[in-house]
């Protein structure tokens, strides 16, 4: 299974992310909300969409795993969990970037979409398939 790896991966991501927003809590010292500090603002929305996306996109991974059978899935859950992967850190950089033209945002946002619709689509074509 290939699924567990990448389980592991985004939870230390999302580590990350959390430790950014304790570390502008603390600079900034605000405890609860954001205070209109800029930077925090921003870390807590790295954090929040990242926590919005990224559990659906695994689960519809997983199930996808779990129905496609191990040999034809390692391949295909990898290209799509990275694919994920590089979009997320792509998204989470770009909206911590006070200045940034959000193009980086928007190839993590157009990403992780892409993820969730392929991953859904084909599970919802097998279910029927299936059927």
């Amino acid at each position: 299974m290939v699924m567990p790896f990448y389980i592991a991966v985004f939870s230390l991501f999302l580590l990350l992310l959390s430790a950014q927003v304790i570390r502008c809590r603390r600079r900034a010292k605000i405890a609860v909300g954001h205070g209109d500090d800029v930077l925090l603002q921003r870390a807590i929305r790295a954090q929040a969409n990242f926590t919005e996306y990224v559990p659906l996109s695994l689960l519809l991974l997983l199930c996808l795993e779990i129905q496609l059978g191990l040999a034809m899935s390692a391949v295909a859950i990898h290209c799509l969990a990275f694919v994920l992967l590089l979009s997320r850190i792509l998204h989470a950089w770009g909206i911590r970037q006070v200045n940034e033209p959000l193009r980086f945002r928007f190839i993590g946002m157009v990403g992780t979409f892409s993820v969730i619709l392929v991953s859904a689509v084909w599970l919802l074509v097998r279910y029927f398939m299936m059927a």
